[in-house]
């Protein structure tokens, strides 16, 4: 039986957990030396690695944006085309009323989760201010990693989540609410031409 493939994810933490273990436990004259004569080419796929997730975030921002834009678009239509609530059931009021909600919850949470790109930003602009005078001042770099990172806000992840749940709520919602509107018509379907009892 053949190994399972890994995808380059599980491959990514599998040796990244490698790496940690290595570095923890067999700290060796070997692995120095072979870490001294890769220096270079580990310094440009560094570089590499964080074009890459700056592209992949500035490409998910992008995503989130649409999404943002149309479930504005799809809040105003339900506002302005809405159908008379008197010809509605108490249980698809409901439904609209929370689908709403949930949608406008949705729409927060998205711009919260975009502007943390904003607030990423300002603080990779400090760190390099920081860098520049340490090396003025100190003669030496604060950060000696070879790349300078932003710091990873706790709420980035979960204000996304949560803005994808509403959406998908909102979806399933309305499936739902067409659903039971179809229903609620079979009637008329079945029988388009009533008669009418004198």
């Amino acid at each position: 039986m053949s190994p399972k493939k890994l995808t380059s994810k599980q491959e990514f933490k599998l040796l990244q957990d490698e790496l940690e273990r290595k570095l923890d436990n067999d700290l060796s004259e070997e692995f120095l030396y072979k870490y001294q004569l890769l220096k270079h080419h580990l310094d440009e796929l560094e570089r590499e690695i964080v074009k890459q997730n700056n592209l992949a975030k500035q490409q998910d921002n992008e995503w989130m944006k649409w999404l943002i834009v149309i479930a504005a678009g799809v809040f105003s239509v339900i506002i302005t085309q809405m159908p008379d609530r008197s010809s509605l059931s108490l249980d698809q009021l409901i439904l609209l009323k929370i689908a709403i909600s949930v949608n406008a919850l949705g729409i927060v949470f998205g711009a919260i989760y975009l502007y943390t790109d904003v607030i990423n930003t300002k603080d990779l602009g400090y760190k390099l201010q920081v860098q520049r005078y340490y090396l003025l001042l100190e003669g030496e770099k604060k950060y000696k990693a070879n790349a300078i990172y932003s710091e990873e806000l706790w709420f980035t992840k979960i204000a996304k989540n949560l803005s994808l749940l509403c959406f998908l709520a909102v979806i399933v919602i309305f499936v739902y609410f067409v659903w039971q509107m179809q229903t609620d018509v079979s009637p008329l379907v079945n029988n388009p031409y009533p008669t009418v009892k004198s």
